[in-house]
């Protein structure tokens, strides 16, 4: 799980700058810039492919090498560095456009080339972590890149591939990729603006001609990003308003790239989710085809390069010094005499033991009275066979000592002049190597030959069994650990010396297992095996060892460990902007000044796997208005006071619903963020997902646009309560009267209320009989006094002039609590009195809503609880009941806590009907706008 050469993230960040300074709302101009996205990400793809393949062949795996020289072969073809050898008439023309079916006229070489087939890139699982320190880097790490030139022309040589077309391949991709590390840049310390401006450079520069979306006639360059600018280069038209967040959509988020601020939105495409998925298509073919690598990477590169960064010159400059010594490094060795080395002679070979150290003896005839001087004793080892310095030497009998690190292999004679000058010439480019180490862009010194090691012909006679067994690699899926995803192909590969067999084992409870064992031996040494395609359920860490014994005695292993997961996936199914009820299509209208509740909506893509929930999700957000962004805040946990808290996280479920309060992450905004015109961007976050022993999990952010909102002004209302002790059963406190008035603000229009008891009243004491109708009249009776008290009747405003008292209107409403539940009632519709239970919001605003003009609304239609009077259920929207989810901001019966109303099973019905409190009734949207018309401002 190496980290990758590219920085994947600050290129998909790049991409998407471009993506949202543009109007992809065709699937043409999509197909256009998934072209620019292929093209500008090809070479890194291939960098990325061979740097893979490299690694492992440096550490002995030998099945690398000839996947090396097939991607060589590929990535020559693609660059250009093949047509050298070609005649003129074959070589490939920038405009060349190929088909899966072959060549085109053109004559393009890379759709004629025969298929190769090659493992997917590995995966690393980095790759979508939002991690600033990946911002930090570029798009591609430059000592990296001249480590791996290094490391190729080292596997060339020791491979016998052709070191200079290697070579030239490499140094053509670090070429190539100068289009996006510019990009990057160019986003990285000029924003959007920077992005855009190093496109238009390329592009002046000639290096755009293989994309047909650029060939246009050349625009004025854009200097600002403000305003309506000029279209892109064959792009559609920049928006009117760049620096805006836009509506429905918004700029969505994968992995690292996330989403970008300051972005507008796009319908219904999100561009973090197209650029991930192009990425991802390409870095990522589940079948490498040069049918579906030929299209992207459609130019020759070195014709139409007209300029190059400064500083990116300097590092190509160290990449090409770096090329001349490694050129040199391909100096052959000094030719071999005939023959270098032999067996002539030897009849026996006697050992004292298998070990270094161990005494051997070889016995023949014809050695000579003592060693000739151009003649040396070759013993195997496992760096091939080495000299060594004989114990005695005579014409029958030769006596030595085994060396360390000694191996099974054939003994005998080398040319000792031939052998020296091998290794004056390995000491050379010992040297060389040196050199290398000391560029600043080489960051280690690798070794790239090996002094002399050639072995005499093998026989019975001759060859020796000893030593201790090697592993050179042992991998699971060309990784030491790797992460697996459910369904994908396993296979493990090792290559092994100086053994006779190996057997890898299970050593975990869990893993496939080898048809139906937990283990597996063969014999052979170079090999692999394919589980298939591996399917699993949850987080698990699998283990595998392979072990080899050797001469010595004792045995040696190594081990690979398989990390079961699942990318989360997640994303935002919905955002709602709500102060008490919202529509889908956020008709419903704002109050300025009042709480609100933005609630982000999750989903996952697990398909059931562990458990089908993603837990501990957070995200943060914040307010984009007048062209500034505002900081960030975090969600709210469902408590009162509802406000933001950090740490707040949820748990995502696989079918979420606005009915369930915890199915969404709910922000409350600031009531400074609530007025004017403003638009709010949410991030969220998944933070380690699967994690299980020394993996760190998943990360993934997301990032989404709100809509707009704009907010309106309404008159904050006055409400005066007045503590009624009916029948002797006590009044209740100031508090339980504050809190029932405050449970009615969130279903009223209203950014607050004004709540203080009514001045000069103390506890109205009442007393009626048990009857129903002496209760009502008795009611009725105490309103009509209040009334009275409150409210200028005719005779009084005609007799004012003459001393009777007429109040003066204060615009309060008058709410008469008792201590325990005694049914409501308003003086009138409209009216400026009324009565209510205690601890009952939704009860409470029912009956100040009857102040506020608004007649009942007949349902249930009949029966003993049925209201009187009003409208039919038919006469409202869906029969007066809600198609979309209240929210709760303060939680509207006395304890309990902010939350949303289900809309499962009987559903929740409007304010003005019987439909049962406080769970079951809320104003719809169409009585919200009757409020809000008779509230005003």
């Amino acid at each position: 799980m190496n980290e990758s050469i590219v920085n994947w993230s600050a290129l998909g960040r790049a991409l998407a700058a471009v993506a949202g300074a543009t109007s992809l709302d065709s699937s043409g101009s999509v197909a256009r810039f998934g072209r620019l996205v292929d093209g500008v990400s090809a070479p890194l793809r291939v960098i990325e492919r061979i740097d893979g393949v490299v690694r492992r062949a440096e550490q002995g795996d030998a099945h690398a090498a000839q996947e090396l020289a097939e991607l060589l072969q590929f990535a020559a073809r693609i660059t250009g560095v093949a047509d050298r050898d070609r005649p003129p008439s074959a070589k490939r023309n920038s405009s060349c456009r190929c088909c899966s079916g072959g060549c085109d006229s053109c004559g393009c070489a890379v759709c004629g080339a025969p298929a190769v087939e090659a493992p997917s890139a590995p995966r690393s699982h980095s790759d979508h972590r939002d991690d600033d320190r990946n911002d930090e880097r570029g798009v591609i790490d430059q000592r990296s890149v001249t480590e791996l030139l290094v490391a190729v022309g080292n596997v060339a040589v020791r491979s016998g591939l052709d070191v200079e077309h290697a070579l030239d391949t490499v140094v053509a991709l670090a070429a190539d990729s100068t289009l996006a590390v510019q990009l990057v840049t160019g986003h990285r310390f000029g924003g959007v603006q920077g992005a855009i401006d190093a496109l238009v450079d390329a592009r002046h520069a000639g290096r755009l001609g293989w994309i047909d979306v650029f060939a246009v006639a050349d625009p004025p360059l854009m200097s600002t990003m403000s305003g309506a600018g000029p279209a892109m280069p064959g792009l559609p038209g920049l928006p009117a308003l760049p620096g805006l967040p836009g509506g429905i959509g918004g700029i969505g988020g994968i992995g690292g790239i996330g989403g970008l601020p300051g972005l507008p939105g796009h319908h219904d495409t999100p561009i973090d989710d197209l650029i991930a998925g192009l990425l991802g298509k390409y870095r990522r073919p589940k079948r490498w085809d040069p049918d579906d690598w030929c299209p992207v990477y459609p130019w020759n590169p070195f014709p139409d390069q007209n300029f190059i960064d400064p500083a990116i010159t300097r590092w190509i400059a160290c990449v090409v010094e770096s090329r001349r010594i490694l050129n040199l490094l391909a100096t052959p060795p000094p030719p071999a005499p005939t023959p270098a080395v032999w067996t002539t002679g030897i009849t026996s070979v006697v050992l004292g033991g298998q070990c270094d150290g161990d005494a051997i003896t070889i016995n023949g005839v014809g050695f000579g009275a003592k060693q000739p001087a151009n003649t040396a004793l070759l013993l195997p080892t496992l760096d091939g066979c080495r000299p060594v310095t004989p114990i005695s030497w005579s014409n029958t009998r030769i006596r030595a000592v085994l060396p360390v690190n000694v191996a099974s292999g054939p003994v005998g004679f080398g040319d000792a002049a031939y052998i020296a000058a091998y290794d004056a010439w390995a000491a050379r480019m010992a040297d060389l190597e040196l050199q290398l180490a000391r560029l600043f862009c080489a960051p280690r010194n690798r070794p790239a030959v090996r002094p002399f090691h050639e072995c005499p012909p093998a026989s019975p006679i001759v060859s020796i069994t000893a030593g201790a067994a090697v592993i050179d690699s042992f991998t699971v899926d060309n990784e030491v650990m790797h992460v697996h995803e459910s369904g994908e192909p396993l296979t493990l590969a090792w290559t092994a010396r100086n053994c006779s067999t190996v057997t890898i084992t299970r050593t975990s409870p869990q893993g496939p297992q080898f048809g139906g064992s937990t283990s597996y031996a063969t014999g052979a040494l170079v090999g692999t095996y394919a589980f298939g395609a591996v399917s699993h359920t949850g987080p698990a860490v699998w283990q595998y060892t392979i072990t080899a014994a050797g001469a010595c005695g004792g045995s040696v292993s190594r081990a690979v460990t398989v990390i079961t997961t699942r990318p989360p996936n997640v994303k935002v199914s919905g955002i709602q902007v709500t102060q008490s009820i919202q529509t889908a299509t956020h008709s419903v209208e704002m109050v300025a000044n009042k709480p609100t509740v933005v609630r982000v909506l999750l989903g996952h893509g697990l398909a059931g796997w562990n458990g089908d929930v993603v837990p501990n999700v957070t995200g943060r957000i914040r307010m984009f208005r007048g062209g500034v962004w505002s900081g960030w805040i975090d969600p709210a946990p469902a408590t009162a006071p509802m406000m933001a808290t950090p740490g707040t996280s949820t748990t995502v479920v696989a079918s979420p619903s606005f009915n369930v309060t915890t199915d969404s992450l709910n922000f409350m905004l600031p009531s400074g963020w609530c007025w004017g015109t403003a638009t709010y961007q949410v991030e969220v976050r998944v933070n380690g997902f699967g994690a299980i022993g020394g993996y760190a999990g998943q990360s993934q952010t997301i990032t989404r646009n709100c809509p707009s909102v704009t907010y309106g002004s309404r008159r904050t209302l006055q409400f005066r309560y007045v503590r009624v002790n009916w029948n002797g059963a006590g009044a209740p406190s100031d508090a339980v009267c504050v809190n029932t008035l405050r449970g009615a603000v969130p279903l009223l229009p209203t950014p607050t209320a004004g709540i203080a008891a009514l001045a000069g009243h103390g506890v109205e004491n009442r007393t009626s009989g048990a009857s129903a109708n002496a209760i009502s009249a008795e009611r009725r009776n105490m309103l009509n006094d209040f009334d009275d008290e409150h409210n200028c009747s005719t005779w009084e405003a005609i007799w004012e002039w003459l001393g009777a008292d007429c109040p003066d209107e204060d615009g309060t409403i008058w709410v008469l609590i008792p201590g325990d539940f005694q049914r409501g009632e308003a003086y009138g519709i409209p009216s400026n009195v009324c009565y209510t239970p205690p601890s009952d919001g939704p009860y409470a605003a029912h009956e100040i809503s009857h102040c506020l003009n608004q007649q009942h609304v007949r349902l249930p239609a009949s029966g003993p609880g049925a209201p009187s009077g009003g409208d039919a259920a038919s006469a409202w929207p869906n029969n007066a009941k809600q198609l979309d989810v209240p929210f709760d901001t303060a939680g509207t019966s006395g304890a309990t806590q902010p939350r949303a109303l289900t809309l499962t099973g009987t559903g929740v019905a409007d304010v003005m009907t019987y439909w049962g409190t406080p769970e079951k009734t809320w104003p719809i949207p169409a009585r919200w706008t009757r409020l809000w018309n008779e509230v005003g401002p």
